[in-house]
């Protein structure tokens, strides 16, 4: 498969950048009429500035792209859905913006002592059974911050995800070069992670995903750097911390991929089974009650899936589980499902192209020895683990990137020029006539 990209350095250079900065800015206050916004943009555009050591004008070239994406997606909302949540509805992005925010720093200013009461205020229980409290605590942050200007907008949120997709991206793509020391693949993974039709959507949302896709990728990357220094250790704890009232479930397998990773595991054998079975018997000493809801979880997912992802995709999902584990594998490959029934639903009908048709390298990878063995068991731990819980086209964000990762290396590391090779067809036939047969065994099931 022929696939040219060139990637030059001085395809951008300064003046682009502040130029479109300030196209940018422009953009952003007629769209807001806020002042906050404009302050928040910049401020999280110096702190790249700072941060970012390699390919620093292509990454905030590309941060203030995503910026404009963001805010064309919050005008396509309101010209289309006459608000600007997800598909118009009281979403989860809604909820964290208004239902779950609003009025707290009046009541209680910054302090996370009120959260719980604060809560169940809205809803009894709530306090105990919300599942992502740092995201709230967040938000409120981001609405303190405005306070003390003009206040909050919407728009804050969905920039801080647009900043946190850009250094996912960023230290993804230093991971691919460690792997690989070249320059080339470095700029390719950072920008296919960065413009992946999913990722962006969904970052230029109120969605807690994406800090959670920086936080396993950041954890990956500072195991991959130096993972016996003193200053690794805390920013994992702190990691750890944040992520277990981010996402419980996620807080379990990120544990058990720091776990992995500590252990040298270099290729599947009795030392990679230890760490398994250990894990599994600290889990099940200490962490009973969340396996109790994690299994309830599992699933409540199987019958939520089984009702909104269409006639292919509910048949799939309401497969037992020992005849649909490779039909689950085989619909998440070709996750959000093609849907041109609307602008946002081809974007998003993109992502399903990119995977199918990348696939093969990404086997390719697996069957490379030159290719970190860590990589290919993070990817798969995460990827398993959305197939068999929710397999929402959000949670597909914690896999994502490890995927990419691997399979730009893969393409980089096994490709013919102009020439497309009986593997790669072989494996792109084989997967989809799985996919066929899993349709088929869904709709006679």
């Amino acid at each position: 498969m022929k696939l040219k990209i060139t990637l030059k350095h001085n395809l951008i250079n300064p003046v682009s950048v502040i130029l479109l900065l300030l196209l940018a800015t422009i953009i952003l206050f007629i769209s807001s009429f806020s002042i906050s916004s404009l302050v928040f943009f910049w401020t999280l555009f110096i702190i790249l500035y700072v941060m970012i050591k390699h390919d620093k004008i292509l990454i905030l070239f590309c941060f203030i792209i995503g910026i404009m994406f963001m805010i064309a997606l919050y005008h396509y909302w309101i010209t289309f859905y006459d608000n600007s949540y997800f598909l118009g509805i009281k979403s989860d992005d809604w909820q964290y913006d208004i239902l779950w925010t609003e009025g707290y720093i009046s009541k209680y200013g910054i302090s996370t002592s009120g959260l719980f009461d604060h809560l169940n205020d809205i809803k009894p229980n709530l306090g105990i059974l919300h599942n992502s409290k740092a995201y709230v605590m967040f938000i409120i942050y981001v609405r303190y911050f405005a306070s003390f200007i003009d206040g909050y907008h919407t728009l804050l949120p969905r920039i801080l995800n647009i900043f946190f997709l850009t250094l996912t991206a960023y230290y993804s793509s230093i991971i691919a070069f460690v792997q690989t020391k070249s320059v080339r693949v470095r700029r390719l993974t950072f920008i296919l992670i960065f413009f992946y039709p999913v990722l962006l959507f969904n970052s230029s949302h109120i969605f807690r995903d994406i800090i959670i896709s920086f936080i396993l990728i950041y954890t990956y990357y500072l195991l991959t750097i130096n993972k016996y220094s003193f200053s690794t250790v805390i920013k994992i704890l702190l990691l750890l911390f944040v992520l277990f009232f981010l996402r419980l479930s996620t807080f379990l397998v990120c544990s058990l991929m720091i776990l992995i990773m500590y252990s040298n595991v270099n290729k599947i054998n009795f030392k990679l089974f230890l760490v398994i079975v250990f894990f599994g018997i600290l889990s099940s000493i200490y962490l009973i009650s969340f396996f109790e809801s994690a299994l309830v979880q599992i699933n409540n997912y199987t019958s939520l899936n089984s009702q909104r992802f269409g006639t292919i995709g509910s048949s799939i999902m309401s497969l037992p589980i020992h005849l649909g584990l490779i039909p689950r594998l085989i619909f998440l490959i070709f996750t959000p499902v093609p849907n041109f029934s609307s602008i946002h639903q081809i974007l998003l009908s993109t992502a399903a192209f990119i995977q199918v048709f990348s696939f093969p390298y990404l086997i390719f990878g697996f069957k490379r020895k030159d290719i970190d063995f860590n990589l290919k068991v993070i990817f798969l731990l995460f990827f398993f683990g959305v197939a068999f819980s929710s397999a929402d086209f959000r949670h597909v964000m914690m896999f994502l990137p490890f995927g990419i990762i691997l399979t730009v290396i893969s393409y980089c590391k096994t490709k013919k020029k102009g020439v497309i090779t009986k593997q790669y067809l072989l494996l792109l036939g084989l997967l989809i006539i799985l996919f066929i047969l899993s349709i088929g065994l869904s709709l006679y099931y």
